[in-house]
């Protein structure tokens, strides 16, 4: 153990002599505290895909920022795949970046799998392999934390418990564990079936003491988190309504002094909802809650919906305040309409939700929420290339291999550019520059079409065929200049036709 040496000058008047006097004492290891740098989750495709199926299918998700070294990625995989054993994961680190399985359970023939895996080097793109079987109703979370314990040769993890309830409102682990004092303490909840299927979205509660980070009331599936701070606790989280068969599973994972977070502004977080398409019943009637846990001061809303004509369906979006919406595109040739909304000044706490009204019942409604830190708010002066932004793109092509998005000029000097992108006959294969942020299945072996197999590059194909076509994608892409950004659109060309309607919308956000 490493010692402190204090010398102590002591005068004395011993035998007309001063004395040294020498004292060790031991340095005791304080951990630093575990802290949330960023997630992104993706809805339930359960009703939106005629199954993932092969030999190989996957799943990528992106996060919003690349990862930083010495950071713990923790990954959330939900699958009807039957055991957790049937699950791999790789990133576009390298091999260097080691997921190893931490707690998993299969009930309900529903399995739940927690991996985590230490930043040796840095990624940005995760891919959830399944190793076999047609699979319907998958879901990935993503979540990187700062001071988790990633020493060599040193498991991160101190206990896990897992519980399957098939009753009440507050489902929980089947016994207590003692995590230790300054652990993060992560539970994951999965319902797997209702007495009677939610309309619209059910909402979660965090236990006493944690914090949501996520919850999507349509897909039924929710996290939180707290700092443990010692001593007996059974996991659990509340439902808003009665569970018939619900999945628990928590894990404490070390603290320990490691890696680093971001500065100045930065995405916390990035979440897509699809309530069409999860598990609850699609809404009936004229508005629908999105539980959004944050963190950061600024809140943005993509809201894309079937639509008929270029006025919106959408009347408001609300989290206590209302928020503003920036203008409506609707692509005629595609029947479908996308939206920006935002709001500055946010004061997060974790309980977020946001009310989103509509004049009628919306179709193929597709919800993206960003949550951004460090940010001062919409840069309405920034320039397109047809005047000040939400830089409109709306048209056709019949090109098979790019399209060219906005090109956007901030009025000041750091920020980050958002631009959704939508298009019809094809699937999304990558950005510039930077990446972009979606929800991508591979899918080899289901007739009706997939987006491609090419992730041993790491490219980025969407899902395409019968259901659910996942062929929007999100851009982040920082500035730190008042140059232009030009940004380009890559397809994959798997249907091998022309690209036919695409449009996006394109903002800044200043720091």
């Amino acid at each position: 153990m490493k010692r402190l040496i204090l010398i102590l000058l002591w005068a004395s008047v011993v035998m007309g002599q001063s004395q040294t006097i020498t004292a060790s004492f031991p340095i005791v290891a304080v951990a630093a505290t575990p802290a949330l740098v960023q997630m992104k989750a993706t809805p339930s495709d359960v009703q939106s895909l005629s199954g993932l199926g092969g030999t190989n299918s996957t799943i990528i998700v992106s996060f919003p920022n690349v990862t930083k070294v010495n950071n713990t990625i923790i990954v959330k995989v939900r699958s009807d795949i039957g055991s957790a054993s049937n699950i791999s994961i790789t990133d576009n680190g390298s091999s260097s970046n080691t997921y190893t399985l931490q707690a998993s359970q299969t009930n309900g023939s529903r399995t739940t799998a927690i991996f985590s895996a230490p930043v040796v080097n840095t990624s940005q793109i995760i891919a959830v392999t399944f190793a076999s079987g047609t699979l319907t109703d998958d879901e990935v979370e993503l979540y990187e934390f700062q001071n988790i314990n990633t020493s060599s040769g040193t498991t991160p993890v101190d206990t896990t418990c897992t519980g399957t309830n098939t009753s009440g409102t507050a489902p929980a682990c089947s016994a207590s564990i003692s995590p230790t004092s300054g652990d993060l303490l992560m539970t994951f909840e999965d319902v797997v079936t209702f007495s009677s299927t939610p309309t619209g979205s059910m909402t979660f509660t965090a236990q006493s003491g944690n914090t949501l980070l996520q919850a999507d009331g349509t897909s039924w599936t929710a996290s939180q988190w707290r700092i443990a701070p010692g001593g007996s606790v059974t996991p659990s989280i509340t439902l808003s309504q009665a569970t018939t068969r619900s999945n628990t599973t928590a894990v404490a994972f070390k603290a320990a002094s490691a890696g680093s977070s971001f500065s100045g502004i930065h995405v916390n977080k990035v979440s897509f909802f699809a309530p069409e398409y999860a598990n609850s019943t699609a809404i009936s009637g004229t508005s629908q809650v999105i539980q959004f846990p944050c963190t950061g001061n600024s809140l943005w809303v993509m809201i894309g919906q079937g639509a008929s004509g270029s006025t919106s369906n959408t009347t408001g979006v609300n989290d206590g305040s209302a928020f503003t919406a920036l203008t409506n595109l609707y692509s005629s040739g595609d029947g479908y309409a996308i939206q920006w909304w935002h709001r500055d000044g946010v004061t997060c706490s974790g309980t977020e939700s946001l009310t989103i009204s509509f004049t009628s019942n919306p179709s193929y409604l597709i919800v993206t929420v960003v949550d951004i830190s460090g940010a001062t708010g919409y840069d309405s002066s920034a320039t397109c290339g047809a005047g000040s932004t939400p830089c409109p793109i709306n048209t056709s092509s019949a090109s098979t291999t790019t399209v060219g998005g906005a090109t956007i000029t901030p009025s000041t000097s750091n920020g980050v550019i958002l631009s959704y992108q939508n298009q019809d006959f094809d699937t999304i294969a990558a950005v510039s520059p930077n990446y972009f942020v979606a929800d991508n299945e591979t899918c080899p072996g289901i007739s009706g079409g997939c987006g491609g197999n090419a992730v041993g590059t790491y490219s980025h194909y969407n899902y395409q065929g019968n259901g659910f076509e996942q062929d929007g994608a999100l851009l982040v892409n920082y500035y730190s200049s008042t140059s232009a950004v030009s940004i380009t659109w890559t397809i994959a060309n798997t249907q091998n036709t022309g690209i036919g309607p695409y449009f996006s919308s394109t903002v800044a956000v200043k720091q």
